[in-house]
């Protein structure tokens, strides 16, 4: 991030995740575009831009450790009818459908954190997630033998994903 950068968007989930944050030494979109941790996704070139997705942990005053992830990207836009030649940051349009589906009170992820930047002419956006632990796929969970074989867990499983689902498409988000 060069020093000519502007900060332009920037938008945490709340006071205590900002404190949160403000303990790691992480006082906003330069601190956050700064950080250093193996990619868990490493940056993929599409949309004319890079984007990619590295864990970490924030350590509580407690010394519990919370993860997260720290999704960054370059120029990695989507053209919307309010901006068809350049487009806004992906991240942009991920972190609206989460806040969307969360006031609809539709269980999903926790955005705790969106940013964006400009520097010349190039986006910048950064979007941090709360990891969720203890969570597998569906993929992962269908692999393990004790589950695949087991049509009332099978069952349990994919009705689980239905009514997570299905108030979705009642309301009309997507």
């Amino acid at each position: 991030m060069n020093r000519d950068m502007r900060v332009v968007r920037e938008c945490f989930i709340d006071d205590h995740v900002r404190g949160l944050f403000q303990q790691n030494r992480l006082r906003g979109f330069a601190d956050l575009w700064h950080l250093d941790a193996p990619w868990v996704e490493a940056p993929n070139e599409r949309r004319k831009g890079t984007s990619g997705v590295f864990r970490y942990p924030l350590e509580a005053g407690d010394g519990a450790i919370q993860p997260v992830f720290v999704k960054r990207q370059r120029n990695h836009n989507t053209k919307t009818c309010r901006h068809p030649i350049r487009g806004v940051p992906t991240f942009l349009r991920e972190y609206a459908y989460i806040r969307k589906l969360q006031q609809a009170g539709i269980p999903v992820v926790d955005a705790w954190y969106y940013g964006q930047a400009v520097s010349g002419g190039v986006q910048h956006a950064i979007l941090v997630t709360r990891a969720l632990e203890g969570y597998v796929s569906l993929d992962q969970w269908f692999a393990l033998d004790e589950n695949g074989n087991d049509e009332g867990r099978v069952r349990a499983v994919l009705r689980s994903v239905v009514d997570a689902v299905k108030p979705i498409h009642a309301r009309g988000i997507g």
